[in-house]
């Protein structure tokens, strides 16, 4: 029986995409260094283009001592996926290399009786791709990256379709078997089926890969450079949010004003190089303080904000000295020195007038002050009484009043 002219004529066509692919995805993980799952889906693309070529010298029809070591080649293309997909999805280390072993162990097993009992050892390769897929498609779909969400879960999608095709194939195979040696039609265009199924999974690498610097993109533009912490455009994109929150589901916010005390002095007597390493400091003893799930920022400067949801003000002034505390036992080594530094605290509540962050930052910044003039290092609370004081708004300065006016107008967000 003759060969389709058209699978083969897809096959010479795919193998053209996929190199164009390999370059593409090669160029992609050599030009952005720190998107380290490209390297790998570049390799799966190569070992791809590998299985491929291996496939045309051989013959395309069903020729089972053959097709072992081109299934070797196709479990490795999928566990390079997997390392690679793993990197965008979960963007951590193997805990476990397990799967691994056993995986080495099935290929190993496969290819040393595969001329003595060549099906049982196919099919063992066979159900270790799919469980390949399986697992992959699993990590993909529950990825934890809103920005990646729509790419990861239709590359899930599409391992689902590449395994409803490769059941298919195997059912063929077993229901249709050889027809004198030659070539089966339907299961050729299976296998065609394969190859579209994979040269679309490769745009869909492409996708993943401008989604991942798209996401990093947002992510640096709403990041200190120099401490790592949120920056004050993304604390107010933080805290526009959290206030429509506590609105709809009457819940308590409040917000916590750091600023470190006599920083200029610190910078004069030691060095900018010493404050620089003083704010970095400070941020980490917030996060550490703190742990995930709070917006931390560095407004500017050496201040600082906290953003805590479904607290009252008493229960952030408790959070608020336990960051103070942390700030104060902070130690930093200088040409045989230690340098020290403080932090004076300001904290505020939402109130049932407030529309917007303007007001809870606003007294935030009162509190902040009356710290200030009552000695640095300590923690006030703005309450109704204090924010009707008349020394205490007189003493902020003319310019901050300008600023706060200037926002609580609309005329321009706080950046």
């Amino acid at each position: 029986m003759r060969t389709p002219i058209e699978p083969q004529l897809l096959f010479l066509g795919g193998l053209v995409v996929q190199a164009t692919f390999t370059f593409t995805l090669s160029l992609l993980a050599w030009s952005d260094r720190r998107t380290r799952g490209m390297g790998w889906l570049a390799a799966s693309s190569a070992l791809t283009f590998v299985a491929m070529t291996y496939r045309m010298m051989r013959g395309l029809g069903e020729n089972t001592p053959w097709d072992i070591p081109g299934l070797t080649v196709m479990i490795s293309t999928l566990v390079c996926m997997y390392l690679g997909l793993r990197w965008f999805a979960v963007r951590r280390e193997l805990s476990s290399y397990r799967w691994f072993y056993a995986l080495g162990g099935a290929i190993v097993a496969a290819l040393l009786t595969r001329h003595i009992v060549p099906a049982p050892a196919t099919l063992l390769l066979r159900a270790c791709a799919l469980s390949m897929v399986f697992v992959t498609a699993v990590m993909l779909w529950q990825t934890k990256f809103p920005g990646l969400r729509v790419v990861t879960r239709a590359i899930a999608v599409m391992f689902g379709l590449f395994t409803a095709i490769l059941l298919a194939r195997l059912v063929m195979v077993g229901l249709v078997g050889n027809s004198g040696g030659g070539p089966i039609p339907l299961i050729l265009y299976g296998r065609a089926a394969v190859l579209v199924a994979t040269t679309i999974m490769q745009f869909f690498f492409v996708a993943l890969f401008v989604a991942e610097s798209k996401r990093r993109l947002h992510e640096e533009t709403r990041q200190d450079a120099l401490t790592g912490l949120q920056n004050r455009r993304s604390i107010e994109e933080c805290a526009m949010v959290a206030v429509k929150v506590a609105r709809e589901h009457h819940q308590p916010l409040s917000l916590v004003m750091l600023d470190l005390d006599h920083f200029k002095v610190l910078n004069d007597t030691w060095g900018h190089g010493l404050g620089d390493r003083a704010l970095r400091a400070v941020g980490g003893a917030l996060l550490a303080e703190l742990g995930d799930g709070y917006c931390v920022a560095r407004l500017g400067g050496e201040e600082f904000a906290v953003l805590l949801t479904e607290m009252d003000m008493q229960a952030a002034a408790v959070v608020a000295e336990q960051l103070r505390a942390a700030v104060e036992k902070l130690r930093l080594a200088q040409q045989g020195d230690v340098a020290t530094v403080t932090t004076s605290v300001g904290v505020s509540s939402l109130r049932d007038e407030d529309s917007d962050w303007s007001g809870l930052l606003h007294r935030a910044d009162v509190a902040l002050y009356e710290a200030k003039r009552n000695g640095r290092n300590r923690v006030v609370l703005c309450t109704a009484e204090l924010e009707q004081t008349p020394e205490v708004i007189s003493a902020v300065p003319r310019m901050q009043r300008r600023d706060w006016r200037k926002a609580l107008l609309g005329r321009g967000p706080l950046l």
